[in-house]
């Protein structure tokens, strides 16, 4: 789970006033130790128009974004899904005036694990279902953003069935996904296919919900 915290100014000063004038934004994300975090991705939407505004933080845990006057809602990019952070306002200035020295500080812990919810195959089988290729690409993406980490890839069943056909089905399955992640590019040194079969369950296996949440692949952080 990420948590998030905020803090931004907006200094005024009198030059020459722009028609099409943009407040830059120097957006700084780090972890609660203060570590810079390389490869985060902000995503900046104003509420009136929709349009979402991107910046993906270098080495130094930073990016420039220039937004216009308005309200956005602040989000924090991860596989498959968007979360939720804060909203901050540009406001309108005078004819003289500018914006200067704005900055957007956010502190968040890194996900030990995520789970690629939008992910699926054939019933019984390893073959990928083209619904989950967006993800699969949003994960790709991820990879090559965050050049220093290695991850598990973790196949995961109900306990429907065979107990050691679903472990073989979970192998299968998880070396599925890192054979699609090789030929995208990504250093193999950088993946380790498992699979747990029924052994990690998350829910019951008692209803088609619980059962459905324990068909999972997970994506652990090494």
């Amino acid at each position: 789970m990420k948590s998030f915290t905020l803090a931004f100014g907006i200094i005024f000063s009198s030059i020459i006033f722009s028609q099409n004038l943009k407040a830059p934004v120097k957006v700084h994300v780090t972890n609660y130790k203060y570590e810079n975090l390389k490869g985060e991705q902000v995503l900046f939407i104003n509420q009136i128009t929709k349009k979402t505004t991107k910046g993906i933080t270098n080495h130094a845990g930073k990016f420039l974004v220039n937004l216009s006057v308005g309200k956005y809602d602040i989000k924090l990019k991860s596989i498959g899904k968007s979360e939720n952070y804060s909203t901050i306002e540009i406001p309108k200035i005078g004819k003289n005036q500018t914006y200067i020295d704005m900055e957007l500080d956010i502190k968040m812990s890194l996900p030990k694990f995520f789970t690629l919810d939008n992910l699926h195959f054939a019933s019984g089988q390893a073959t990928i279902l083209k619904s989950s290729y967006k993800e699969l690409a949003e994960l790709v993406e991820y990879l090559k953003l965050k050049t220093d980490i290695k991850i598990e890839i973790s196949g995961h069943t109900d306990s429907n069935g065979d107990e050691l056909k679903n472990m073989a089905l979970s192998i299968k399955r998880a070396k599925a996904i890192n054979d699609y992640l090789l030929k995208r590019g990504v250093n193999p040194k950088r993946l380790i296919a498992k699979g747990y079969g029924e052994t990690r369950p998350i829910a019951d296996n008692l209803t088609p919900q619980g059962r459905a949440k324990n068909r999972r692949t997970e994506i652990r952080i090494l």
